[in-house]
């Protein structure tokens, strides 16, 4: 990790961040049901004992709604140590733990995962990193497993108001891009759709229109992508 990173990653631990809050209880409620409704309803198998990897869990939001549907076969890294002591203690996820993502994979065996996520991880990853970070994604899943990321939506302009309001982001995505780095990896039957449209019906029309002539593609109202890949060739 660069160490500006490192730097800022410490002194966000110290100080808290407006981009990353500490959940409470009603935002966790609220973030479960989404998971629920985007990712645990759509992608996840009905078998509640497979493995599912949250690689940078933050607060454990997305491991604490595959608890609460069920799942049971949990672990995930982050490398920020006050976020993953408020998993273990207030969400009472066991299996997290503190390090760096890349590392992390390296040290669990190939084909030993049914389920990867990465929930706001991705774009954190230098240019130069993201497609050995990919592979070693795709080496630790079992065949037809799946990885699953959202990333903000770089061809929208609320993606990249998101993109650009964080200082350790580094890689920006669109869908062209995901579609583009996920075959080199090797994932097949990608899916790729925008997730967190503005509630309201007007305001969502008129940014789409916005968006749509600032960016002319299909997912330019969408501030953040959601991708999923499976492991199928093996």
């Amino acid at each position: 990790m660069e160490e500006y990173k490192k730097t800022i990653y410490k002194l966000w631990a110290q100080n808290g961040a407006l981009s990353f809050p500490q959940p409470d209880d009603k935002t966790i409620e609220g973030r479960c049901d989404d998971f629920k409704r985007l990712v645990i309803d759509k992608f996840l198998n009905p078998n509640k004992d497979i493995k599912i990897l949250d690689i940078g869990c933050g607060w454990g939001v997305f491991l604490k709604a595959c608890s609460k549907y069920g799942y049971e076969n949990l672990s995930g890294v982050d490398s920020t140590e006050k976020c993953v002591n408020f998993a273990r203690n207030n969400l009472k996820i066991k299996d997290v733990f503190c390090g760096e993502i890349g590392c992390y994979l390296k040290s669990l065996p190939d084909k030993s995962q049914d389920v990867i996520t990465a929930f706001d991880v991705m774009e954190h990853f230098e240019r130069d990193e993201i497609l050995d970070v990919l592979s070693l994604i795709y080496k630790k899943l079992n065949k037809n497993g799946i990885f699953i990321m959202q990333v903000p939506n770089a061809g929208s302009l609320s993606g990249l108001y998101i993109f650009y309001s964080d200082i350790t982001h580094s890689m920006p995505f669109t869908d062209l891009l995901i579609d583009e780095l996920f075959g080199l990896v090797g994932f097949k039957n990608l899916k790729i759709f925008g997730a967190y449209k503005n509630r309201n019906a007007v305001l969502r029309a008129v940014k789409f229109l916005r968006d749509y002539i600032v960016g002319g593609n299909r997912f330019s109202h969408y501030t953040n992508l959601i991708a999923v890949g499976r492991k199928t060739n093996e």
